[in-house]
């Protein structure tokens, strides 16, 4: 009976518990009837940074913390001062650059009782381009070495001088292991010369259709980008008197020299490396002699591997392209001409080289710039010596030496010297002494460069 007893008793109570009425004021339950807490208040906001430096384009997460930890209300607002510099995420502090300048990014509790800020300099600063320097030599290699080919060289040129003569550079030297790609120029330059039947821009081919006067504004843009000192000078003013020009106002300042030039300028003609001490560490293009040097790498050959016909640079086995479909714009060239039946010929022998990208019966990818770096280096390291494109040298394209018959042209000359040959030229004109030239106003379809910095 005990037992009972006791069972009535919390019976009663809990009738007494459930039929006690409410008291709404004073409740502090959820309105799942449980207990809970005051809500605790936010005293502050922060950000992780105050200040922030962005290039256009960049973005960044601001990172913002509410004290205290635990309080309630973790809502935040966050809202740029100015959005053409920089855009911000409402909510999530997401910071994109959008144009040179100034901002302040705020941040705002939900009450709006507290803001923190962050500063935002947003600058315009071009990427780097990545270009790879080779030393030239790499060891202990002497600095003299025979320019120019002997009489009996197969592929000799008739009438541009190879006299054979020995030549002594007077420093080391680094060369861009590969010519200067499309990429790389519309980075430097904003815009692609290289022309291509389809309208695409091949980024690892090499630029192409350059002029020597484009080249030398890239050069100096290149190093002002770098922080090196731009080497060339054009002059600003040119007067004339009876029928003599006279120039001045030398500037490494590529703005002032204006556009360059589509037909003959004397001004640009009469550019020059900056007479500075010390002397500008900037790119530049190779003179002649250090581009042959580069080019042999120590070999006497017509070729730094060798004879253009030996054995292990041919593919006997390149097979024969369809050169009978004229729809196809595979058997179109780098000069937008289509391989008629008629030039190749039904029974052509298509092989091809295998060391360089230079012409012969080949095949199809063999008659238009490759990649760079497609060929094997040179013993030096260098990619693309032979063939691809033509390089630019700063040097004027004049004799070597001096005769009575001959005697030495004085710069300016007509022509620019270009090295190498290009996709389109036989063994002839690729080989390490060939001398060809331009005038610099024009690059064809068939020019580029390659850089060359002080050691």
């Amino acid at each position: 009976m005990k037992v009972w007893k006791t069972m009535a008793v919390l019976s009663v109570c809990a009738l007494v518990f459930l039929a006690c009425p409410v008291d709404k004021d004073n409740d502090t339950s959820g309105d799942d009837g449980y207990q809970t807490s005051d809500p605790i208040p936010v005293t502050g906001v922060s950000l992780n940074k105050n200040t922030l430096t962005l290039d256009v384009g960049d973005d960044e997460a601001l990172l913002a913390t509410i004290a205290p930890a635990d309080a309630s209300d973790k809502e935040l607002l966050f809202t740029s001062s100015n959005p053409t510099v920089a855009t911000v995420t409402p909510t999530g502090g997401f910071v994109e650059a959008a144009g040179p300048g100034t901002t302040t990014i705020t941040v705002k509790t939900n009450d709006g009782n507290f803001t923190a800020t962050c500063d935002v300099t947003v600058e315009n600063t071009p990427d780097i381009i990545t270009i790879e320097m080779v030393l030239i030599p790499p060891a202990l290699e002497s600095l003299t070495f025979t320019m120019g080919s002997p009489l009996a060289e197969d592929g000799r040129h008739p009438t541009i001088d190879e006299t054979e003569h020995s030549v002594t550079l007077t420093a080391k030297f680094r060369m861009s292991k590969h010519q200067v790609t499309q990429a790389q120029y519309i980075e430097v330059m904003g815009d692609n010369p290289s022309y291509y039947i389809d309208g695409v821009t091949k980024a690892n081919h090499p630029v192409f259709g350059v002029t020597f006067y484009q080249a030398m504004v890239f050069c100096n843009k290149l190093s002002v980008m770098e922080g090196k000192t731009p080497v060339y000078q054009v002059p600003v003013t040119m007067t004339v008197t009876d029928l003599v020009p006279a120039f001045s106002g030398y500037t490494a300042d590529t703005a002032e020299w204006g556009i360059p030039p589509i037909t003959r300028d004397l001004r640009w003609d009469n550019a020059r490396i900056a007479p500075t001490t010390p002397p500008p560490n900037g790119y530049r293009l190779p003179t002649e002699e250090q581009w042959e040097y580069a080019c042999r790498a120590g070999t006497t050959t017509p070729f730094n591997w060798g004879e253009h016909d030996d054995a292990d640079n041919w593919d006997p086995n390149a097979g024969k392209p369809d050169i009978f479909d004229s729809t196809n714009p595979d058997n179109y060239n780098d000069d937008g001409e289509w391989d008629p039946v008629e030039f190749w010929g039904p029974d052509a022998v298509y092989e091809r080289p295998l060391k360089a990208n230079y012409a012969t019966n080949s095949t199809i990818d063999q008659r238009k710039t490759t990649a760079v770096g497609s060929y094997e280096e040179n013993p030096w390291d260098l990619c693309d010596m032979h063939g691809n494109v033509r390089e630019w040298c700063w040097s004027w394209l004049r004799r070597y030496e001096w005769t009575p018959d001959f005697p030495q042209q004085t710069p300016p000359v007509a022509e620019r010297v270009t090295r190498g040959g290009y996709w389109k030229d036989g063994f002839a004109s690729t080989r390490s002494a060939s001398r060809t030239g331009l005038v610099p106003f024009t690059g064809e379809n068939t020019t580029g460069f390659r850089l060359v910095l002080p050691e």
